[in-house]
């Protein structure tokens, strides 16, 4: 029963550790998809506010 409970535990840490790897990896993807629309986002408002002046 010791063993079982060791051998649990170890694969518990374990499924944590790459959990919170692959939950870094996904912030840091949505951060750069962030980053990529927001520029997109204000490069069309700025030609949109440039076009209505003119």
């Amino acid at each position: 029963m010791g063993f079982f409970v060791l051998q649990t535990s170890g694969s518990s840490e374990s499924t944590v550790k790459r959990l919170e790897e692959e939950t870094e990896i996904k912030i840091k993807q949505l951060k750069d998809s962030a980053l990529k629309v927001s520029k997109e986002v204000t490069d069309l408002l700025i030609k949109y506010i440039t076009t209505i002046k003119n």
